[in-house]
């Protein structure tokens, strides 16, 4: 799932109509990365990918 922007924030979960908006774009790439990848990543390696990603988006 991606994250989709609007004026409230990323929308990141949707789950029986309620739905989860964070404003922080980075926890919004985190949570909607797949798990096994950010749960088996050095921690270093995510932060540099999530990185990467914000200077590809820019």
């Amino acid at each position: 799932m991606d994250a989709s922007k609007n004026n409230e924030g990323y929308e990141v979960l949707e789950l029986f109509g309620i739905k989860l908006k964070v404003k922080n774009p980075r926890i919004a790439k985190i949570l909607t990365m797949d798990a096994k990848e950010v749960l088996t990543e050095d921690i270093r390696v995510l932060g540099k990918k999530l990185a990467e990603s914000d200077r590809e988006e820019s």
